[in-house]
């Protein structure tokens, strides 16, 4: 399931195109939205980022992580709670 979810977002299709090798369009939809309200990928994401930081393979201050996995379904839509100093950094 999880690795369907991984493939539409790397992959950029829409549900509907979602290879027949996967489960059904419609359960791993599902199972996505359920994943987003429960908060699973933000909690996946903050074990994974706490363990790479606990061995010193990441640097907090030079890390950016975009997800899209954790976009809230449109029905909860809110602006996300960000302190004002939490930009990415230029480029340089």
């Amino acid at each position: 399931m999880l690795e369907a979810i991984f493939f539409i977002l790397h992959a950029g299709i829409q549900w509907e195109h979602l290879p027949k090798s996967f489960p059904p369009k419609s359960t791993v939809h599902d199972r996505r939205q359920l994943w987003s309200t429960n908060q699973a990928f933000r909690k996946l994401l903050a074990a994974v980022v706490r363990s790479l930081a606990q061995k010193g393979r990441i640097d907090l201050d030079q890390c950016f992580v975009a997800m899209p996995l954790l976009r809230r379904p449109k029905a909860e839509a809110k602006a996300w709670d960000r302190p004002a100093k939490a930009r990415a950094p230029s480029c340089k």
